[in-house]
């Protein structure tokens, strides 16, 4: 039996989380003498619906069932109109929500409520939606104030932060903005639905799920995509140390050591919170065997290089939001409270900190590019910073915002461009302009739009972004033992790779190689030949491929440039060896990109331009050529040139 039956249908499955709200409502209504029992229908397809539902109001009998709304979509437009390579999505919370509210109201007499920081964000709006008798804008402190109020229908206008219906007219109270729990939320329930949710071996093995901690409440800042002040109010409410720590301590007793500290940002106006927290978890761990480690949203301004190493001492494992470029103009439209130079610094410090601590390289980065303030300059501007400074190669893979989610109030309207020309995405795999802003509904940056031609274009460039131009990860997308194996195939390679293989080059190759996938050893050396080397290699990949694509990349660039070498008609044009130095050497795939950009539409304008020169019969040019671009992970396209402001030039000098 229980006074409230919780129920969740917006758990997002490509990240399932075990609803933090769940943990904090039984936590209020305990202070309360209101049981609570809790359902989330993470996994089950809708059909599943109705029999779960209707076994949790049979054995619980509830006096009110809450449905609580975390998020109202993904919050990234690519999930509904995917890059290339992304499936769409079909998480839809609130039609699943809806679904589960009609299911409920068959089978109980119970008055229905929701709630939840994507219910809060278009509260009305949602109420509306879902068919509710209630609902909730912000937090739920008050709901258990007034528990006897809801059953019984009486004294609703009292009743803080209520939606309800006074006779026909939707009516939505007095907002009031509570601070974090004083007491400890986690209790051994808590610890039971966590087991019951992730499963035992995921939930205490090695890679354990994050648990939420809440350590403030509120954000005083206005960034233009952010719901956070809304939802939460702009003044930040904090929670006492001890009793943050309290909640830490238990859940490490059993064993849980992998903490989310829930807050807008950690470092609001300054550093000190920081400081005191990494201070206080060095003391935590230092008498714990089992280690806590724990990430928190933070901004790159107001914390000193020393404070970052004291948080990484501490534990400390990052968690900061997507910087929405590199170009002082375009933050400060966005209003975020802080300048590139915080930002870029922030980046090299965080990656020297990761790297001292033996945590190895930065793996994955995100930036918000496709804000709604952004133009080509803007893209530009931000990729040659991110170039300069030399951040691609210390990260394997990356992601881009590439549309912003429409918000009522916040980001929509107030002169923000593209939001008159919004998009919203249903599940029945339609799309259309004609908003409903409580669907994923999202809107491009109108320059950018404009110079890709359309929205399918854009989102393929930001993928190729994530790639090339913030990341390594193209490096892994190729066979690279296929591709040596086919000029060892061919009889001009062979002089070429005994020189090789006796030369200085290849000595340091073969150490990488041997470093990058241990146990190597065995089949590495001259005295492997011409083919059983990268035979032995093309079997490795197909289970160390990635690991076995830097090194072999590598061999094959190198084998390239010793093939054009031979190639004296190439290089006696000093264009061509221009072109040949961007492929072969060592400028970045963003420089090569453009660079060749001003001077070639294509990949293949590119091959042609180079071998129309070459005297070469044997195909080694051809190949060497095709190395050079697929080691620079080289796209040429017009459109892509254009979204970045970059004209074609057939005079165009190369660096």
């Amino acid at each position: 039996m229980a006074d409230l039956l919780l129920i969740n249908a917006s758990n997002f499955p490509a990240n399932p989380i075990y609803p933090y709200a769940f943990v904090q409502l039984s936590a209020l209504a305990r202070r309360q003498g209101i049981t609570v029992s809790c359902l989330d229908l993470l996994g089950l397809p809708q059909p599943r619906y109705e029999d779960a539902i209707s076994r949790a109001i049979i054995d619980t009998s509830p006096s009110l069932i809450g449905f609580h709304v975390r998020q109202a979509d993904s919050v990234s437009q690519r999930d509904y109109a995917p890059a290339p390579g992304n499936p769409k999505s079909d998480f839809f919370p609130l039609d699943d929500t809806r679904f589960a509210v009609e299911i409920a109201r068959r089978v109980s007499s119970a008055p229905l409520i929701g709630g939840g920081f994507g219910f809060t964000v278009h509260a009305s709006r949602t109420f509306e939606h879902l068919g509710l008798d209630y609902g909730c804008a912000g937090d739920g402190d008050p709901l258990f104030t007034y528990f006897e109020n809801l059953i019984a229908g009486r004294d609703l206008h009292a009743v803080p932060n209520l939606i309800w219906y006074n006779e026909d007219t939707v009516a939505s109270n007095h907002r009031c903005f509570y601070g974090p729990n004083p007491e400890r939320e986690y209790d051994a329930t808590s610890i039971q639905s966590l087991e019951r949710f992730y499963g035992t071996e995921t939930l205490y093995g090695t890679n354990q799920p994050s648990i939420a901690v809440e350590l403030a409440r509120g954000c005083p800042y206005a960034c233009y995509f952010c719901t956070e002040p809304t939802v939460k109010g702009r003044t930040v409410r904090y929670r006492d140390l001890d009793v943050v720590f309290g909640e830490i301590g238990f859940l490490n007793s059993f064993g849980l050591n992998n903490i989310w500290l829930v807050c807008s940002e950690l470092n609001i106006g300054n550093e000190e919170l920081a400081v005191k927290l990494a201070e206080k978890f060095i003391a935590f761990n230092s008498k714990r065997t089992s280690k806590v480690r724990w990430r928190a949203y933070h901004l790159p301004k107001w914390i000193t290089r020393s404070t970052l190493d004291l948080l990484y001492r501490s534990g400390f494992r990052g968690g900061w939001n997507d910087y929405p470029s590199f170009d002082d103009e375009n933050l400060r439209k966005t209003r975020v409270p802080y300048r590139s130079k915080d930002a870029v610094q922030h980046l090299a410090n965080t990656i020297a900190v990761c790297s001292n601590i033996h945590e190895g390289r930065k793996r994955a980065f995100s930036m918000f590019l496709g804000n709604a303030f952004s133009s080509p300059s803007v893209l530009k501007n931000s990729l040659d910073v991110f170039d300069q400074c030399g951040f691609q190669k210390h990260f394997l893979e990356a992601s881009v915002g590439g549309a912003t989610r429409a918000f009522e109030g916040v980001s929509i309207g107030s002169g923000i461009p593209g939001s008159d020309l919004p998009i919203t995405y249903r599940r029945d795999s339609s799309h259309s302009s004609t908003m409903n802003i409580i669907c994923p509904t999202y809107f491009f940056a109108p320059p950018l739009l404009e110079a890709a031609g359309s929205e399918e274009a854009l989102l393929s460039f930001f993928h190729y972004a994530e790639r090339c131009f913030l990341s390594r990860a193209y490096e892994f997308e190729d066979n690279w033992a296929d591709i040596l194996l086919t000029a060892l195939r061919s009889p001009w390679s062979h002089g070429l790779w005994r020189s090789f293989l006796e030369s200085n080059s290849a000595a340091s190759l073969w150490n990488l190689l041997a470093d990058t996938v241990p146990g190597t050893t065995g089949f590495l050396g001259p005295e492997c030949g011409d083919l059983v080397l990268a035979e032995r290699l093309a079997e490795e990949n197909s289970t160390l491929g990635r690991h076995l694509s830097t090194p072999l990349r590598l061999i094959c660039t190198e084998l390239g440039r010793q093939a054009i070498e031979l190639d004296t008609a190439l290089l006696a044009s000093h264009e061509v060896a221009e072109v040949i130095g961007l492929l072969l050497q060592d400028e970045s795939p963003y420089a090569c990109f453009v660079a060749l950009s001003k001077r070639f539409p294509s990949n293949q304008s590119v091959l042609d331009f180079l071998l129309e020169t070459s005297t070469d019969r044997t195909g080694a040019a051809s190949w060497a050529v095709q190395v050079g671009i697929k080691a620079k992970g080289v796209s040429l396209r017009p459109e892509f040139a254009a979204v970045l402001g970059i004209s074609l030039q057939e005079s165009a000098p190369l660096p």
